[in-house]
């Protein structure tokens, strides 16, 4: 199954009801601190919320992620009464699953209730948990399919989900296998949500051989040169493959592993000369740091379910390789059934997206584009952006990616001005 549809509510500074829908290419623009990365990052959290890792209902911290100092940082205000309201929907060929939860709040103490927990399926499962204040050592009531209420329960969850129900008069276990079943399910949709963030991991002159399989370039992307190095050993076609491809999207520098007995070294070979090769730590930092996107791009996925979120890729990069790296991320979700959630600055990178559906090269069915709204006058917003069949898209907000033409202008002024003085 995959996760498509997230609705959010009280989450950071988003306090009405967001909708998010992800598709294969989901790309997300907005101003400076206007939201972005808390949208780009909430599969990322909700991901560890329904994970067997979980040890919180909502983690604000872990593995080197920061969501904030404490659960309410994640509640408009700090509300100490606040909650965070989140609706999933996970769906296949044959089997649609919605998922309600309500993080409550404990005011004065570091506890997060789940005061709501709904789950149900297309082929007729429901189960629904609610919090009674009333009773606090039972504080749970369980609905089934039939509408009635099945008594009292005590619930263990693992993060957000129920693990262990029972009954609280003899503490016998409710064994619900469907449930069991469809937790599972839930944990392998949400297992291949990576993230990497808009600060890629510096080169390395040298590397050290991992005697570990990677599969995950890593938050930093500080993986990425041991994956490509051990693909390289196992798969010659594949390290061309990549090599190739990173002289295409790059200037014509193409990329090439230079191994010995101790570990490796990652070199850029000049495209007018293949004697002249240059050690990747050695150059800008915009093809450094573009090296873990190449590396996902053409190695591939085993996990189609997954979902690759990008912040800001084109950093560092001259605008003119900004496009190639949208057809890059684009031919991979084209060829692997791939999903990218990307956070972006870049018009560039916009523009050839929109290029390429008009090219017919991409379904304009498979991409969304979202702004995210903080006017001082409203609360912050997340308005979808559709585009059609012929690149044209159906709203764009006002002033965006218009700087350019607005500079013009003032120069344009300021020499009128120069010229009658």
């Amino acid at each position: 199954m995959k996760l498509t549809h997230i609705t959010f509510e009280n989450y950071k500074a988003f306090q009405s009801p967001q909708a998010f829908n992800i598709k294969p290419i989901t790309v997300i623009i907005g101003k400076n601190s206007a939201g972005k990365s808390v949208i780009s990052r909430l599969p990322v959290l909700l991901a560890r919320a329904l994970s067997p890792l979980a040890t919180d209902p909502v983690e604000v911290q872990f593995e080197d992620l920061d969501f904030g100092g404490s659960f309410r940082d994640l509640i408009p205000n700090r509300f100490a009464h606040g909650n965070l309201r989140f609706q999933l929907v996970f769906e296949d060929a044959q089997k649609t699953l919605d998922l309600e939860v309500v993080i409550q709040n404990v005011a004065d103490s570091p506890l997060q209730i789940i005061a709501h927990f709904l789950i149900k399926s297309n082929e007729g499962f429901l189960l629904e948990l609610n919090w009674n204040m009333a009773e606090p050592s039972n504080p749970f009531q369980t609905y089934h399919a039939n509408g009635a209420i099945d008594g009292e329960v005590i619930v263990q969850f693992k993060g957000i989900l129920p693990v262990r129900i029972m009954r609280p008069t003899d503490e016998s276990l409710i064994n619900d296998a469907q449930l069991k079943s469809l937790i599972y399910e839930i944990w392998t949709a949400t297992e291949s949500i990576n993230y990497l963030g808009p600060f890629r991991a510096p080169p390395k002159r040298t590397y050290v051989h991992k005697s570990s399989q990677l599969t995950n370039i890593g938050h930093q992307g500080e993986a990425a040169p041991h994956i490509l190095c051990m693909k390289s050993l196992v798969d010659a076609k594949k390290a061309l493959v990549v090599g190739n491809g990173f002289a295409e999207n790059l200037g014509g520098w193409k990329l090439e592993i230079s191994t010995h007995q101790e570990g490796f070294a990652i070199v850029l070979i000049s495209p007018t000369d293949s004697n002249v090769k240059i050690n990747l730590m050695d150059v800008g930092l915009g093809i450094n740091q573009v090296l873990p996107l190449v590396v996902r791009g053409f190695l591939g996925s085993k996990n189609t379910n997954g979902i690759d979120i990008i912040e800001q890729p084109e950093l560092h990069l001259h605008p003119a390789a900004h496009g190639n790296l949208a057809e890059l991320i684009v031919n991979t979700a084209k060829h692997e059934n791939g999903r990218f959630i990307i956070e972006t600055h870049s018009e560039n990178f916009i523009l050839r997206i929109r290029r390429l559906i008009a090219e017919s090269q991409l379904d304009c069915q498979n991409v969304i584009i979202y702004w995210v709204n903080n006017d001082e006058d409203a609360c912050t917003t997340l308005k979808p952006i559709s585009i059609d069949n012929e690149g044209e898209v159906d709203y764009w907000p006002k002033g965006v990616f218009t700087e350019d033409y607005q500079e013009l202008i003032a120069i344009r002024k300021a020499q009128k001005n120069s010229y009658y003085k």
